[in-house]
């Protein structure tokens, strides 16, 4: 769960998707697989007063296709996975102070989100806070 929150993390500033290196990758595999099935790339007509789909402002097929499709499709895509782990996003937060770089310097508070998510399944509130303790201690 934390590789999706600084997932989210890394993708929460506009336009960060469109500006990754290595994006050439999948419209090359793509244009192989359009080949071997014998699909042509194609922009669709302009007109001035489109009424069933957006004017996408384009120069190459490639770029037209990853404005109407490509770019739409990973933008909504993290949009579902923001939502989904919203609600946990400070439960996520507090479990990395488990970690040693943090443990020694937080207390035992700062865990009190991830305990009351998992309070169920661990035992008494004391004896989590000891064993927080010791192994405070031995990274101290």
């Amino acid at each position: 769960m934390l590789g999706i929150y600084y997932l989210c993390k890394k993708y929460e500033t506009p336009g960060s998707i469109g500006n990754k290196r290595g994006r050439d990758r999948k419209p090359k595999a793509i244009k192989e697989i359009a080949a071997k099935l014998d699909i042509k790339e194609e922009i669709p007509r302009v007109c001035r007063l489109q009424t069933s789909r957006n004017n996408v402002p384009d120069s190459t097929e490639e770029e037209y296709y990853r404005r109407s499709a490509y770019v739409p499709y990973l933008d909504d895509f993290c949009n579902s996975l923001k939502e989904r782990f919203e609600s946990h996003k400070e439960t996520i937060a507090s479990l990395q102070h488990i970690l040693p770089e943090f443990c020694t310097k937080r207390d035992f508070y700062s865990l009190e989100a991830a305990f009351s998510f998992y309070e169920e399944y661990l035992s008494h509130k004391e004896v989590v806070q000891s064993e927080f303790m010791s192994w405070k201690e031995k990274w101290s």
